[in-house]
């Protein structure tokens, strides 16, 4: 998960389609790291960045957006119960 994150850190993408794609894998990584802080401040970026882009088609905003959804209830709930 660290090389996965060192990878697609520096990394600039033109479609907005790659661009979610990488989120959702570092959002990955800093769950399974345990990493909250930048898991949430990832997630409201993601979300900031749906509501903003117009190359993303109605369906990507809706399954990206079911996702960050998704994500964020499964850490919150994983915080509340102390799973680690």
């Amino acid at each position: 998960y660290h090389q996965a994150l060192q990878s697609l850190q520096g990394v600039e993408f033109s479609d907005a389609f790659y661009h979610m794609a990488a989120k959702i894998i570092q959002l990955k990584s800093y769950y399974e790291l345990e990493e909250t802080e930048p898991f949430f401040s990832l997630l409201e970026a993601s979300r900031k960045y749906i509501r903003r882009n117009r190359q993303l088609s109605d369906y990507q905003k809706q399954s990206n957006s079911g996702f960050l959804k998704i994500a964020g209830k499964l850490k919150n709930l994983r915080l509340q119960i102390g799973i680690t």
